[in-house]
């Protein structure tokens, strides 16, 4: 009976946690170095150990040891370092002009059989990510002939013919977008920022959208619908064009997004840069459930911290905007806002004093509730 608990123990046990347990994690320095050890979900028993002799192997590349009970070697796995460890918190409201990566169709098109909200890619085979690039492709098409395009329609891509008269679809189109979110985080060392969480969802057709490239601003809140019952709220704002009155200059320029955000380059001068408040970042390997806050904006425009409680993490090999469930306990939040409403996605969550994640979506039906998403998934 002892013999077969020791097996267990040392072989049964170590071979399924390593079975679970991620072949690399991405941590801070600090993490690395052990002075802030990683925290598995899997297992609370498994800890982490970096050896200076082992940390880098000889291929070059970073390792810690996992060991159950702290001596019982599981699993070596390979770190990948964040780029940085402070950064500078968002929390305001966020607003973006920016050129999409294709074509939006803002009308149902019954006769083309385009729907509100596709996205065009591509016209016969070939690329297109502009009006201008679609404009040239149709004005060699004249009289009465057909193309090829290819479309997203809620993620999917499929192939649809369009009827073309003397250069024209007879479709509405269009290839910008506005919107708002908040700032999550800006690297003080070059002034990248992140925002949002997920992908930008454009505003007339309410579509997730990829982008690439436009600009920034600052924004004034007119009013606040708050969140009522099953109704989620929202902000009323506008865009400010705040550094050079007059013009479109915005805050700072917008470089890329993806499923995960809006990435861009504050200008120096940025109003989002004032009053500038530093966070050590943390990884997923060092959320749990518990007491933290959320850092947002209220209907009077003020930015401030907020009590909410992360009441589930989950364990995710693969990036995910729903890492996270949080529930807003903050009065102040609460009333005046009815809890989580649209626009505040990007709102960064801190917790033991650090950028841990990102707000995302709130739950439906209760809007105290939200999720979130790991804050190194959002770090290139």
């Amino acid at each position: 009976m002892v013999a077969f608990s020791l097996v267990t123990i040392f072989v049964v046990v170590p071979v399924y946690l390593s079975s679970t347990l991620p072949d690399n994690v991405r941590l801070t320095d600090s993490e690395f170095a052990g002075t802030n050890p990683i925290y598995l979900p899997r297992s609370r028993f498994v800890q982490q150990e970096t050896n200076s002799d082992s940390a880098v192997g000889e291929d070059a590349e970073r390792y810690v040891q996992l060991k159950l009970f702290g001596f019982i070697p599981v699993k070596r796995v390979k770190v990948d370092l964040l780029p940085f460890e402070n950064v500078i918190a968002g929390g305001q409201l966020i607003g973006f002009q920016a050129k999409v990566d294709g074509i939006i169709v803002t009308a149902d098109s019954r006769e083309q059989g385009l729907k509100k909200g596709d996205i065009i890619i591509e016209v016969n085979e070939k690329p297109v990510d502009s009006l201008a690039d679609l404009e040239e492709i149709l004005k060699t098409k004249v009289g009465k002939t057909v193309i090829l395009v290819k479309l997203l329609r809620g993620g999917k891509s499929f192939e649809l013919p369009l009827k073309v008269e003397d250069g024209s679809i007879g479709v509405w189109l269009k290839d910008e977008t506005a919107g708002i979110g908040t700032l999550t985080y800006v690297n003080p060392q070059n002034n990248n920022f992140a925002s949002l969480g997920h992908k930008l969802n454009d505003f007339e057709t309410a579509t997730s959208v990829d982008v690439r490239g436009g600009t920034v601003h600052n924004t004034s809140i007119i009013n606040v619908d708050k969140s009522v019952g099953k109704k989620v709220g929202s902000y009323k704002s506008v865009l400010n064009n705040s550094i050079e009155h007059g013009t479109n200059k915005g805050e700072g320029d917008i470089l890329s997004s993806n499923s995960f955000g809006v990435f861009g380059c504050l200008y120096n001068e940025s109003k989002f840069l004032t009053d500038a408040i530093n966070y050590p970042v943390a990884s997923r390997y060092n959320v749990k459930p518990g007491k933290a806050k959320l850092r947002s904006t209220l209907a009077c425009g003020t930015t401030e911290e907020f009590d909410i409680e992360i009441i589930k993490t989950r364990f995710q090999k693969k990036p995910s905007t729903k890492s996270m469930v949080i529930r807003v306990t903050d009065k102040r939040l609460l009333d005046g806002m009815g809890g989580i409403i649209h626009g505040m996605s990007g709102s960064p969550i801190i917790q033991n004093g650090k950028i841990v994640g990102a707000l995302t979506h709130v739950v439906l039906g209760d809007s105290a509730k939200g999720y979130g998403i790991y804050i190194d998934f959002i770090i290139p």
